[in-house]
């Protein structure tokens, strides 16, 4: 005998339109990405399982499967490979993280609870920066400025972080979930 072999991955991460991420990077930012998955079980030892189950809590109802490569029979034959598909929708609490994880499980008459796969999700922040120049044209030329306190006022005018420039006139606002913002100088 030997326990079923979990194996996990993500097949993508499109946004709520169904747009792929550019470049095709497995990163969420916004409420509504949607992660997919494709979790496989396969039975490399000396018996067939019986009673295979996969659980996975992130996924819950949007996991479906399994797919049986070689009979459909509810019992993991020697060398044969289950396959599972599932997605989750990322949610406002989501973007405090810093990587979604997602575990899946599975569980045999023969070993109970057997075997876990781990896959993890970056969430990517952005961020606001810019330079301060003493100049009235507007046309970002002129000496910077150090030292010039700059407010970050959220979509309804409320001061939610606070920085200074550096010598260069520079500053910079990072870990910011998407949305709107405004920044002020003082």
């Amino acid at each position: 005998l030997a326990v079923p072999f979990v194996s996990k991955s993500i097949t993508g991460v499109v946004d709520a339109n169904g747009n792929p991420k550019p470049e095709g990077r497995n990163v969420v930012s916004k409420v509504g990405d949607i992660i997919s998955y494709q979790i496989t079980l396969s039975n490399g030892g000396i018996s067939a399982l019986t009673g295979v189950s996969l659980t996975d809590p992130l996924l819950g109802d949007n996991l479906s499967g399994p797919v049986e490569s070689l009979t459909t029979n509810n019992i993991l034959e020697l060398s044969e490979t289950w396959t599972y598909t599932g997605f989750y929708v990322v949610q406002a609490s989501d973007l405090d993280l810093t990587e979604i994880v997602n575990t899946a499980t599975a569980t045999t008459n023969e070993f109970g609870e057997s075997e876990s796969n781990t896959v993890v999700v970056p969430v990517e922040n952005g961020s606001i920066s810019g330079t301060v120049y003493e100049n009235e044209s507007g046309d970002f030329s002129g000496t910077t400025i150090e030292g010039v306190t700059v407010q970050l006022l959220d979509e309804n005018g409320v001061v939610i972080a606070t920085t200074v420039t550096d010598a260069a006139g520079f500053y910079k606002f990072e870990n910011l979930i998407a949305g709107v913002y405004s920044v002020e100088q003082t």
